[in-house]
């Protein structure tokens, strides 16, 4: 399903912002002219029988990404998941935190995100939370 900027505050309160989510998994495809990060997101889903979903972000067209180890880690999403659009490309941002404000951080200090033309989202329940 492609995510649209007028649904980014219901897709946010489906998955609790993806507070204390867990990213479980990032692949890359770098081969022309398909370009795409997805990353799997283990998150809390008021929508799941368990309350827990695994979301799949696919961010196609990729134009910039960055996943850096390190001291700090973008694993846990302590602060959950940004989402936002400029000049018609999609923002996810990994490390993003709420004190960062309602606009994109600055991305020359975040360790996680991934800019695209657009992103398409999936969504499996987990069953055993």
């Amino acid at each position: 399903m492609r995510l649209q900027p007028e649904h980014v505050a219901l897709f946010h309160e489906r998955f609790a912002d993806f507070y204390d989510g867990v990213v479980r998994k990032v692949e890359l495809e770098v081969g022309v002219p398909s370009r795409t990060c997805r990353i799997e997101v283990q998150c809390k889903d008021r929508d799941s029988r368990s309350g827990w979903s695994r979301v799949t972000f696919s961010v196609r067209g990729m134009k910039e990404f960055r996943f850096e180890l390190g001291r700090t880690t973008f694993e846990v999403l302590s602060g959950g998941v940004q989402i936002d659009w400029q000049e018609d490309r999609v923002y996810v941002v990994l490390d993003a935190y709420p004190d960062d404000g309602p606009g994109l951080p600055d991305l020359a200090k975040n360790t996680a995100y991934v800019v695209g033309e657009d992103c398409e989202w999936s969504c499996v329940e987990e069953l055993d939370g």
